[in-house]
């Protein structure tokens, strides 16, 4: 679990600094399409109270979390 709260840190911190830097330093994009990619991005985190319901209620193949976990971090490494 460890090494998930790493990544997840990395993920949340590392990644939106490096897009302020891209988007407005490199490809000089206005200020709104940043804050509508910081607003996209960050949207997941908003429905995590969700998430975790349905982690609670409907168990895949009999285990409640590790399934979700799998999933969740085969949807980052295809993105």
């Amino acid at each position: 679990f460890g090494a998930q709260y790493f990544a997840v840190g990395l993920i949340y911190g590392g990644i939106p600094a490096t897009v302020y830097g891209v988007f407005l330093g490199y490809l000089n994009v206005p200020a709104y399409v940043y804050a509508t990619v910081s607003v996209i991005s960050m949207l997941p985190w908003s429905f995590k109270f969700f998430f975790g319901l349905i982690n609670d209620t409907v168990p895949i193949m009999g285990l409640r979390r590790k399934p979700y976990m799998v999933i969740g971090w085969a949807f980052c490494a295809v993105s």
